[in-house]
């Protein structure tokens, strides 16, 4: 949760717990921040009141047909309850499986954010996260803004990341770029428009330059130091697969077996060296949507990366370019 707050995706924050009851100290907690009413009115300010549902499994964005009762044990309406309406939902799943392939970038366009959606899928498999929606059709959000109709996809749930494994799965070395289970019509009908899947790839790029395990290894040794003393006094610690305080300490860069089948840095180190292998990109494509308005005049303010740091311009490198009428344009200059 910490990268995707670090690379300006909507996630929940947390924080560390020491859980006394009655005096007593029952253990070492991370704190999550729900996604509800008050997560909604931090993250998209005045523009709180759309409808919310939450995917657990089973979700992988198919259409199944026009009933709402059909959807609502796996995407459960979290606000707006007593509308109870699924109308807006079920259109968007009839369009995202059965538009056709001409009409289908214009339609996300107009009611998803792709680009976000697009660097979430590329944190989601950078980091492992195989019980989401790309791979377990699993844990995540569906927010409908009221301002302008369009989903946002967020995330939840990630503890079985960085290694963590009980299907025997090499996730730092599976292919990035076919990292999804089949029938998921989100994923395969964005990645399959060269426009999107060169936008996936340069984020994917931008990312695994970021991951420097050097710099994590700092921020997460300093977390381990933080908590430890927390670790050692709690003894249900070890009612968790037979963990030890050694383990604890040894996570960083070793696997304890089992399903933590690597150290966090590991992890990353082998996911950083195969993935610089894997990405496909060709550049300078046209966006696929042709119902974009005709650009006013409009002045430059800034150029920024794929993470939203400021930078200037340079060829090779996928940049965002930002206007002063609130548009923005991907730019991608390259050598020859």
């Amino acid at each position: 949760l910490h990268l995707l707050q670090r690379y300006g995706l909507v996630a929940s924050r947390t924080s560390f717990v020491k859980l006394y009851l009655n005096g007593n100290y029952r253990g070492l907690y991370l704190n999550v921040e729900h996604i509800d009413d008050e997560f909604l009115q931090k993250r998209f300010i005045d523009d709180d009141g759309g409808n919310l549902y939450k995917a657990s499994w089973g979700a992988d964005l198919n259409y199944w047909g026009s009933n709402p009762n059909s959807y609502r044990s796996v995407y459960e309406l979290k606000t707006n309850k007593d509308s109870n309406d699924y109308s807006a939902f079920i259109l968007f799943l009839d369009s995202l499986n059965n538009i056709s392939d001409s009409d289908f970038p214009c339609y996300m366009e107009r009611n998803f954010e792709v680009n976000h959606y697009l660097k979430t899928l590329a944190t989601e498999i950078l980091i492992g996260h195989w019980d989401g929606h790309a791979f377990n059709k699993n844990n995540f959000y569906l927010y409908r803004q009221p301002s302008n109709g369009k989903f946002v996809f967020i995330e939840y749930d990630l503890d079985n990341t960085f290694g963590i494994d009980w299907f025997g799965v090499d996730w730092a070395n599976r292919n990035l770029n076919n990292w999804h289970e089949n029938n998921r019509p989100l994923v395969e009908r964005l990645l399959d428009i060269p426009y999107y899947k060169d936008i996936f790839n340069a984020y994917l790029d931008t990312l695994l330059t970021d991951l420097d395990t050097s710099s994590l290894g700092i921020v997460l040794e300093n977390k381990q130091d933080l908590i430890k003393g927390a670790v050692l006094s709690d003894t249900y610690y070890r009612k968790d697969y037979g963990f030890q305080y050694s383990d604890f300490l040894a996570a960083l860069n070793n696997n304890y077996g089992a399903h933590v089948k690597t150290g966090l840095l590991e992890y990353l180190d082998e996911r950083i060296t195969s993935g610089q292998g894997q990405i496909q990109w060709i550049g300078n494509l046209e966006p696929p949507c042709d119902e974009l308005p005709v650009e006013p005049e409009r002045n430059l303010i800034k150029i920024v990366d794929f993470l939203g740091r400021e930078t200037n311009y340079r060829p090779d490198i996928p940049l965002i370019y930002i206007y002063d009428d609130g548009t923005v344009e991907k730019v991608f200059v390259w050598k020859t």
